[in-house]
């Protein structure tokens, strides 16, 4: 009878953290939506606020709890997680249909659904055209003591080679330098 009983308690227990956390819940509803704003209000939201979290806590501590216990039983090994995690896998990687971003039209075979992703991302990462009195704007901005004098500006503008990359990675700490032209 006590094993039974003991047995029993967790349970209970479980089921009346469950019915008091949504009576909390219900409390701080109630407090949102009531008419009265009062310096007491702030008062009860925050101590309702703070029980709902500390059963929430107890809540996920427990879920942790039996989570762990049961990958220490079963592990890696147990057949209904391998075939959970795998179904789960190709689920979220399936994409079954797109629609086409130029002719709207619904895509369900591998070559057109290749052409509807490839077109979403060409638009997506094409540059938009910028607005000349927009770009004279944003230079309006910037301070005179930021702007680079002229003579500073045709080394800056000089294309790089591939000798000039190479000696300035060899200065760089922690660098495998590969010997690509000398």
């Amino acid at each position: 009878m006590a094993k039974a009983y003991g047995a029993l308690i967790p349970i209970w227990h479980a089921s009346w953290r469950q019915a008091h956390l949504t009576r909390l819940q219900n409390k701080r509803t109630r407090l949102l939506t009531s008419a009265e704003s009062n310096g007491k209000l702030h008062i009860q939201l925050a101590k309702t606020e703070a029980l709902i979290g500390n059963l929430q806590k107890d809540f996920a501590n427990n879920q942790i709890l039996k989570a762990s216990k049961h990958w220490r039983e079963h592990g890696e090994t147990s057949a209904g997680y391998l075939k959970r995690s795998i179904t789960t896998r190709a689920f979220q990687r399936y994409i079954s249909s797109l629609q086409h971003p130029i002719t709207g039209q619904l895509c369900t075979s591998s070559l057109d659904l290749q052409d509807a992703a490839k077109t979403f991302y060409q638009q997506l990462y094409q540059s938009d055209p910028t607005s000349d009195a927009n770009v004279s704007i944003l230079l309006d901005t910037i301070p005179d003591s930021d702007i680079i004098p002229s003579d500073s500006i045709p080394p800056l503008l000089a294309p790089f080679i591939i000798h000039d990359l190479i000696s300035a990675s060899s200065r760089s700490p922690c660098c495998i330098m590969v010997n690509v032209i000398k």
